[in-house]
């Protein structure tokens, strides 16, 4: 399934799982793809967002390991 996405004000990321709606119609209500984070087990955030038609293409940024909170 795949997993739309809003910006709210123009910076903030939300996520949506939509079920079965075809991505026309997600495109027609105004939800985006987006270019995921990396997936190498570090932490990042997004930094910035330029909005196009269809997709939203976010600047991942890594989190320094210094700033996460200690594991438990």
């Amino acid at each position: 399934m795949t997993v739309y996405h809003k910006l709210i004000d123009g910076w903030i990321l939300n996520n949506y799982e939509l079920g079965d709606i075809t991505e026309e119609e997600a495109f027609a209500q105004g939800y985006k793809t987006i270019n995921e984070p990396p997936q190498d087990g570090k932490a990042y955030c997004a930094q910035s967002f330029n909005e196009g038609e269809h997709h939203i293409e976010v600047e991942w940024v890594e989190v320094p390991p210094e700033v996460l909170p200690e594991e438990q």
